[in-house]
C-alpha cells in the first residue's frame, strides 16, 4: 500500500470515528432530552390536572398527618394508664386532658370533606 492511500485510509477511518462519536453524543441528548421531556410532561399534566394533584396532595395531608398524632396518642395514652395507675383519684382530669389529643380525627374529617367534594367535581 502506497504512502498516500495509507493516510487516505486514516484520514477516512478518522472520519468514521468522528462521526460515530458525534452520533453517540447526539444520541445522549436526545435521550437526556427525552427524559426531561417526560418528566416536564408529566408535571403538566398532573398540573392541568386539578384533581388528580388535589386528591394526592389530600392523601398526602392525611398520611402525613396521621403519623405524628398516632405515635403522640399511643405515648399518652400508655402515660395516662400510668398516671391512673399511680392516682386513681385524679382519674377524671387525667381523662379530660388525654381526650384533647385528638387531632387525628380531625385529619379523618377533612379527608373525608375532601374526598366528597372531589367526587362532586369529576362527577359533574
Amino acid at each position: 500500500m502506497s504512502g498516500s492511500r495509507r493516510d487516505q485510509a486514516r484520514s477516512s477511518g478518522a472520519e468514521v470515528a468522528r462521526r460515530e462519536s458525534s452520533k453517540l453524543f447526539s444520541l445522549e441528548i436526545t435521550s437526556a432530552s427525552w427524559i426531561l421531556s417526560e418528566k416536564l410532561l408529566l408535571i403538566i399534566v398532573l398540573m392541568v390536572n386539578n384533581i388528580s394533584t388535589s386528591v394526592i396532595a389530600a392523601g398526602l395531608a392525611v398520611g402525613l398527618a396521621s403519623i405524628g398524632p398516632g405515635v403522640g396518642q399511643g405515648t399518652a395514652a400508655g402515660q395516662a394508664v400510668e398516671g391512673i395507675a399511680r392516682q386513681p383519684e385524679a382519674e377524671g382530669k387525667i381523662r379530660g386532658t388525654l381526650l384533647l389529643d385528638n387531632f387525628i380525627w380531625y385529619a379523618c374529617v377533612l379527608s373525608v370533606v375532601y374526598y366528597d367534594k372531589l367526587k362532586a367535581v369529576s362527577s359533574a
